[in-house]
């Protein structure tokens, strides 16, 4: 304790034991690392705390501490203290002042009659501040309060005297020359003292001043690897690179951009092994959505004035808005090196799948991901909670947690649009709540959530009178007329080819948007080769074929929305659907009742992909139904020629068969097809018995 000795001897002492200890006497030639230059201003703590009755020392103690500010100023790399003040434009004064918060976050307190006085005395005291400097130095506006160095909470003070004023644990961190992790400096991610530390790291090393000296803590050697590295100045490579897409964007022509495709480069370092399954992929795509809840979170606190008090986790928002905006960028950077190093391979994740075939953006990716992350897992959840109380998401929700502005809002309300890739598609769904667009509820239904998490459900469990199978059939193996085979063929072959074509001749300027799929009617007696050709033309196209019985799902349709699930789980699993029985629901109105058939019409009008309908009774179907058919093509009874082409091939060399029997003969009965196969499936079954 300095307070029993003589005022003139406290600070003749301490003073003469800091110069010979930690400086020469000459100032300028001093070499100062961040704790040493600490350290000395520690002591200087101390001699005001026992110098604080010995006024007329005052004079000669403030030379003493400016004099060792402008020496630390004045070396060839001066300390994180020293460059944090210039850059934030501190006085010496306040820079005294941030040392001192410093050191008492320490516990540099002084001797018990000094800790009894108001930190904001003691604060002026060290610093030599008048009232009005200690106010400016802490007021809110300022750069060091706002950048969260210095963290001010006055929510709750009886008097200003009394109000709470810190450096939190990064920053001091920082200040001491620690190592900082990366988490630590998504802390201070966008701020002026991540630009100290990654100029730091720019710049070389100034050699130690003695060979027995320790090694400057932060300082990494050459055998070691920088945690942070990857992690600095986040904000500024990512600015740097949105403002390079804005313009070359702009040249293109192209007005819509998200920061969201830019950063590239914060993947520095990062782990790009190629994912393996869809669980691995959605588990590093939640921790992007995570963060940015979190970063709404803290947007919604800083725009509703609260303080850290008033926050579960006692952290400032701005501070939280620093971290998590530095977490989210980095965790979507490492997402999308990721993605792309799998997509190389012959494997995609669900989700990726799914993008392709419905065309959808990346804006369109991250809400699938956030509902998909709030109904499959506990941490998505939590976070919604923590924020909004509730784990439902609303338009305006998915809004606040994927836009930066209100700019940003206003322009990607068109994602919910009823045309809009997501609801168009079938994939999300839309419950308003009134007629305001933000308060709808979105929401993903059970065969969408285990579809993107890789999960195989059977159609038949959520579907009745459909299913979904791999056709074996060939081509080759279809017995009908060549002209009609060929004409189908081409129909649906060249599909693709002739949506491009359409497009870039401004078809839809003319007839309008709706009618871009394909729809062919199969028509003709039963057993004539109906499906058997839509599975030989599923086969040749690489796809599955799915399966609707229309006359069992009549009674149950009520709205297109039955459609619109059929015509997703088609694009899921990669099938071409195959409506069979179509007569029962496309009807004449004035047999069947016009509700029915006006959901039928809406549903295939607005399909823009293949559609398959097979019918043994065309006559009966709407007029208005008719009109919408791209190709009606008649399967007609085979002829006798194709019948003993039929019977041949449902009796294969492997086939046992008796002597008598005679091909030429078979053919005279007038049988179809599927008569052909029933007979011959009962020949084998009398045989085996």
């Amino acid at each position: 304790e300095f307070s029993a000795m003589h005022p003139a001897d406290v600070l003749v002492g301490p003073v003469t034991v800091c110069h010979q200890k930690w400086m020469p006497e000459d100032y300028t030639q001093a070499v100062l690392t961040d704790s040493s230059y600490l350290s000395v201003l520690e002591r200087f703590c101390w001699v005001h705390c026992a110098c604080r009755a010995g006024a007329p020392l005052d004079d000669r103690l403030e030379a003493e501490q400016f004099r060792l500010v402008e020496a630390a100023e004045a070396c060839s790399t001066p300390p994180r203290l020293s460059r944090l003040a210039s850059r934030l434009g501190l006085t010496h004064k306040e820079q005294l002042a941030l040392a001192f918060l410093a050191l008492e976050s320490l516990g540099t307190n002084g001797c018990k009659q000094a800790r009894e006085c108001p930190r904001t005395f003691r604060m002026r005291s060290y610093a030599f501040m008048s009232p009005q400097e200690m106010l400016d130095f802490l007021s809110p506006d300022r750069k060091h309060c706002q950048e969260g160095v210095v963290e001010i909470d006055e929510e709750f003070a009886d008097s200003y005297a009394d109000n709470k004023f810190r450096i939190p644990r990064v920053p001091l961190k920082a200040l001491f020359g620690c190592s900082l992790s990366t988490d630590d400096m998504f802390v201070i991610d966008n701020t002026t003292l991540s630009e100290v530390l990654l100029e730091e790291r720019q710049t070389p090393a100034a050699p130690p001043a003695s060979s027995g000296g320790a090694e400057k803590p932060g300082v990494v050697t050459e055998d070691e690897v920088d945690p942070v590295e990857a992690a600095l100045s986040l904000a500024k490579q990512v600015e740097l690179q949105v403002e390079q897409e804005h313009s070359e964007v702009s040249e293109a022509g192209i007005d819509d951009i998200h920061s969201d495709s830019a950063p590239e480069i914060l993947g520095a370092g990062l782990e790009v092994a190629p994912y393996k399954d869809n669980l691995e992929y959605l588990a590093d795509g939640l921790k992007v959505i995570v963060a940015r809840i979190k970063r709404a979170s803290a947007k919604a606190d800083i725009g509703q004035g609260r303080t850290a008090c008033l926050r579960n986790d006692g952290k400032q928002p701005e501070a939280v808005l620093r971290e998590t905006e530095g977490q989210a960028r980095q965790a979507r950077a490492k997402w999308k090196l990721r993605v792309e190093a799998t997509m190389q391979g012959a494997w995609a994740p669900r989700l990726e799948q799914l993008a392709a075939q419905h065309g959808l953006e990346e804006f369109d990716k991250m809400i699938l991901l956030t509902l998909t992350g709030a109904a499959l897992s506990s941490d998505v959840r939590d976070a919604l909670r923590a924020w909004r109380g509730t784990r439902d998401l609303y338009v305006m929700t998915l809004l606040s947690i994927h836009c930066d502005d209100l700019e940003d809002q206003i322009q990607k309300r068109r994602y919910f649009y009823r045309n809009g890739a997501l609801l168009k598609g079938g994939i999300a769904s839309l419950l308003m709540h009134g007629t305001e667009l933000t308060q709808a509820q979105v929401e993903l239904d059970r065969r969408m959530l285990d579809h993107i998490a890789g999960l195989d459900t059977e159609l038949q469990e959520l579907v009745d009178a459909a299913s979904c199978v791999s056709p074996t059939v060939e081509l080759g193996a279809v017995v009908c007329d060549e002209g009609l085979k060929k004409a189908v063929v081409d129909a649906v072959a060249h599909f693709e080819r002739m949506k491009e074509v359409r497009d870039s001749i401004g078809f839809e300027t003319v007839v309008g948007a709706n009618g871009r799929g394909l729809l062919v009617l199969l028509h003709g007696e039963p057993g004539t080769g109906k499906t058997m050709l839509a599975n030989a033309l599923a086969n040749h196209l690489g796809k599955k074929l799915l399966l609707v019985s229309l006359g069992a799902m009549a009674k149950a349709l009520k709205s297109d929305e039955q459609f619109q699930f059929l015509f997703r789980e088609a694009a899921l699993q990669n099938a071409l659907p195959f409506f069979d029985e179509c007569e029962v629901i496309f009807r004449a109105r004035e047999e069947s009742g016009g509700d029915v058939v006006n959901v039928a019409l809406t549903a295939f009008e607005r399909h823009d992909g293949i559609c398959i309908l097979a019918t043994n009774r065309p006559q009966d179907i709407d007029i208005a139904m008719q009109r919408r058919v791209t190709l009606a093509l008649e399967v007609p009874p085979p002829t006798r020629q194709q019948r003993e082409a039929i019977w041949d091939k449902h009796l294969p060399e492997k086939y046992p068969k008796g002597e008598d029997v005679d091909l030429q003969l078979l053919s005279r009965f007038d049988l179809t097809g599927g008569y052909i196969k029933n007979a011959v499936v009962h020949a084998l079954s009398m045989a085996v018995a």
